[in-house]
């Protein structure tokens, strides 16, 4: 456990000599030998010490970690530690006062509290808060590292401490610690991605969030705005329980939390509790009384609940002298301006109210302002006939719950915020909106003229829920869904490549050694606009230096066109494949007059308006609805499908039509298998197959659901000019004439979205569109183009913010297995050296593909840029380490 406060309260004796005091749970103890006992620790208690304390004993050893608050003199902190573990199994993290107080009072509580509650205004953002943030979290950091074991569940609390488990997870080796996972639970409103962009550290926050294994909130609203924010400011995918991010699936789940309410049930048989109840009924003889328990926090609604009680009284002055509010105001941060212009508009209001109201015998409201002690509180909440929550903002609010917990025999009426976390979980209160004065004046006039009976049922519903779903059942169900968290989508074992050992091979070949390289975003960054995407200077050299090497076959593999693979390479005479995989060129080594006897492949001519001939004896695939359509009624636009549901399980489909038709007749007539859907972890290919001359991919599927492919046939290619080769035969172009229109809509409608025609393939891009809606409009427009092109041997792929169109028969895999026969046909020997480097989906199938060949006598290094979830066998962080061993095998 680990919190920015230890629950634990240390306060100096008031002499050295005290003699032991017999509370066993104060532990106070003295001697002058130990500098430990010159202490008094109190233990803390609350809802979070509740659902750590519930959990089962002999199945967790727990330490609790955290601040002391308070200043430890450095010759005691040995001592001072060592009675914390053995008292308390507590342990401190030590800081100074300045960076305690720029980190508390200054970034935590001065710019994410306001902001994460809607109060944007009340933030000055100071970055000597914001290094006195990140320096507290490493102080935590490195405190935590000492005492981590492998096996050990680390559960990290609240707002304070968002950094902590990114910093964490780079001081855990994965080798060291491969069974460490991390738990990071928030326990106020996580805002709109609207107000949370506005904080100028936004993506610091939220990746160091995201190395914990799961995220947990008090609701599923703020579980939704922090997965929105990780879409639109990071641009990661999101699916609603997970974050995908550097490889890794983070789960995000909803866990509210409870009370212990037997802890209030026994408090109310006691003795002392008992004789202030019955005090408290005498005070209040003959009066209704209503209750609200809030820190005084501008996001507690005092000024609100105050007005709407004097409005209350205005509107219905029968209940004058007939009705009381008792509000408790425990004094917040009174040292804050904002916090005491807050205390005088509540005094304000008060004394006015009475003032009015009041009488020489009645006062219309009790102000208490100062904290108040178990019993009192269970007492009061144990009279009232109604408690009033009318927070402005709040993650969960546990005065509700508290409240429910002493009504057993009253039955009161609980009035609670829709903007309380526990708004969604407490049936049976009567919801309001605190900003509406008027609705909150109505809702405290219902709650005193309410049937008994109504009371009762609303009663009966709100005890069940506060008495099943405890502070310990929710620290249960945190626990057991992080030990759930899947550890097969964990990229952490995939080993960081060591470039010494692709040397060391590589100059250990002596037969011919194949390359592979994925252009954007493996040699150069993605870019849509091919203008800003040309490979630099030094990678042109580095790639021609390399493929100039004896027996060394480079190429890239990419989805750009012709056109500008050609511009781009062709000084660099090395082998080229675009479009993934439509065409291909060898290194200009090998001679292209060896692939004369190849049949000729011409370019279509410009597309013209013609009549899509349908496929003989071919089955229509049954469309997916559209997350934004209805099945009912597809020109609707409302959804019925949960937002993520953007995989497709198309039929197979008939024989090719002419548009795409293979090339030739396979190698060998043994009959393929067709592939409805790749799935590669979270990167499915939905394609529309041909079952009958797509190259045969063999299908083991692992633990994981992955598939493992191994080459079983090809494909002969035809010559398509200046050296290219062509895996597809001429493209009738008259179905972009269909297509283009409806890509043309998504676009118009859809900002920031473009359209990429390439010779063979089309793309729609929307990387510069807002996440959500583009994903939604590119889900919709994936299942139009299903209906129009249920009877074409059409893929519809979808890439990194791209829907692509291409023909079935072809991708990169394609390309790399015609390449590999290609030179094993020209040269004589064998291969003895086989490197693939690639970052992204249409990538993986070549991995693949790569790693299925035998390693005995060969080597084989598949490659992928940053960590994540891969066929790959390795990873390299970044571009600028791809060049390096670019440049590494080129010397």
């Amino acid at each position: 456990m680990v919190s920015n406060r230890l629950p634990i309260t240390i306060s100096n004796k008031q002499t050295p000599n005290t003699a032991r005091n017999t509370d066993t749970s104060s532990n106070v103890a003295s001697t002058n030998a130990d500098p430990a006992l010159l202490y008094h620790y109190q233990g803390s208690s609350g809802g979070l010490v509740s659902g750590i304390n519930g959990l089962s004993g002999g199945d967790y050893d727990k330490l609790w970690f955290g601040w002391p608050g308070r200043d430890i003199p450095t010759e005691h902190r040995q001592a001072v530690d060592a009675y914390l573990m053995r008292t308390f199994r507590a342990g401190s993290v030590y800081m100074d006062a300045r960076t305690a107080d720029l980190h508390y009072n200054g970034f935590s509580n001065g710019i994410l509290w306001p902001l994460f509650h809607y109060l944007p205004g009340e933030i000055n953002y100071d970055e000597m808060c914001w290094e006195a943030y990140q320096q507290a979290n490493q102080l935590f950091a490195d405190t935590l590292v000492e005492h981590i074991k492998d096996g050990d569940l680390i559960w990290i609390h609240d707002y304070h401490l968002m950094l902590l488990p990114a910093l964490l997870r780079a001081k855990l080796d994965p080798a060291e610690y491969p069974n460490v996972k991390m738990g990071f639970f928030l326990h106020i409103p996580f805002p709109s991605s609207e107000i949370y962009r506005i904080l100028p550290v936004r993506r610091e926050i939220l990746t160091g969030v995201l190395a914990a294994d799961l995220i947990g909130f008090h609701t599923y609203d703020y579980a939704r705005h922090f997965l929105s924010s990780c879409a639109r400011i990071l641009g990661v995918h999101t699916m609603p329980n997970v974050v995908e991010f550097e490889g890794r699936q983070v789960h995000v789940g909803t866990f509210p939390i409870g009370i212990d309410p037997d802890k209030f049930s026994t408090a109310i048989a006691q003795t002392n509790v008992a004789a202030r109840i019955h005090a408290l009924k005498t005070r209040f003889e003959g009066l209704r009384v209503l209750v609200g328990v809030d820190r005084l926090d501008y996001i507690k609604g005092v000024p609100q609940k105050l007005r709407a009680f004097e409005l209350f009284l205005q509107e219905h002055p029968e209940w004058i002298e007939k009705v009381v509010l008792v509000q408790i105001a425990v004094p917040s941060r009174q040292d804050v301006e904002e916090y005491q212009q807050l205390r005088d508009v509540v005094n304000e209001l008060v004394g006015r109210i009475n003032g009015r109201y009041g009488t020489m015998t009645f006062m219309p409201i009790h102000f208490v302002h100062r904290s108040v002690n178990f019993e009192e509180l269970t007492a009061i909440y144990s009279v009232s006939d109604a408690c009033i929550v009318s927070s402005t903002r709040d993650g969960m609010n546990l005065v509700s719950y508290e409240y429910i917990a002493c009504q057993q025999e009253k039955h009161g009426v609980l009035i609670l915020s829709e903007f309380a976390g526990a708004s969604q979980s407490l049936n049976g209160s009567l919801i309001v909106n605190p900003w509406n004065i008027e609705e909150l004046s109505n809702a405290i006039h219902e709650s005193l003229t309410m049937p008994g009976k109504l009371k009762e049922e609303n009663f009966k519903k709100l005890s069940r829920y506060v008495n099943k779903y405890t502070a310990a059942h929710w620290g249960a169900t945190f626990v057991r869904e992080l030990l759930q968290t899947d550890q097969v989508s964990d990229s952490s074992q995939l080993p960081r490549l060591n470039p010494d050992d692709v040397l060391k091979a590589f100059q250990k070949s002596s037969k011919k050694k194949v390359v592979f390289l994925d252009y954007d975003g493996t040699l150069a960054a993605s870019n849509t606009l091919p203008e800003f995407a040309k490979p630099s200077t030094s990678l042109l050299a580095a790639l021609k230096r390399l493929s100039d090497q004896p027996n060394v076959y480079l190429y890239i593999l990419s989805g750009r066109s012709r056109e500008h693979m050609d511009s781009w390479f062709d000084d660099a005479a090395i082998g080229l494949c675009a479009e993934h995989g439509c065409f291909y060129r060898h290194p200009k080594k090998i001679s292209s007059s060896r692939f004369d006897n190849l049949q000729s492949y011409n370019a279509p001519p410009s597309p013209q308006p013609s009549k899509v001939k349908p496929i003989p004896g071919g089955t229509p695939t049954t469309p997916r609805v559209s997350p934004l359509s209805n099945s009912e009624n597809p020109n609707t636009m409302m959804p019925d499908l949960p937002r993520d549901s953007l995989s497709v399980s198309l039929s197979s489909l008939a024989p090719l039509m002419e548009p795409f038709a293979p090339t030739s007749t396979p190698v060998t007539s043994e009959p393929s298998i067709s592939i409805e859907r790749l799935s590669l972890h979270q990167s499915p290919e939905l394609s529309v197959q041909d079952t009958r001359d797509r190259a045969r991919l063999t299908q083991t599927t692992t633990g994981s659901g992955d598939m493992v492919f191994a080459p079983q046939q090809l494909w002969v290619p035809k010559r398509a000019g200046n050296g290219w080769l062509a895996l597809v035969d001429a493209i009738d172009g008259s179905w972009r004439n269909t297509i283009r229109p409806l890509f043309e809509h998504y676009t118009e409608r859809t900002p920031g979205s473009w359209i990429e025609e390439k010779e063979v393939n089309i793309t729609w891009h929307y990387m510069n569109a807002d996440p959500d809606f583009g994903s939604w409009q590119a889900a919709e427009l994936q299942v139009n183009l299903e209906r129009m092109l249920s009877h074409l041997a059409v893929s519809i792929v979808l890439g990194d913010k791209t829907l692509e169109l291409r023909p079935s028969s072809v991708d990169k895999v394609s390309a790399a297995r015609s390449i590999m026969k290609d030179l094993g046909t020209v040269e004589k020997q064998g291969c003895d050296f086989r490197l693939c480097i690639g970052d992204g989906k249409t990538d993986e199938p070549v991995f693949a593909y790569l790693n299925s060949f035998p390693n005995s006598e060969s080597a084989s290094f598949t490659i992928t840029v940053g960590k994540k979830q891969t066929e790959a066998s390795y990873y390299l962080e970044t571009i600028r380490d791809v060049e390096g061993l670019i440049s590494t095998l080129s010397k």
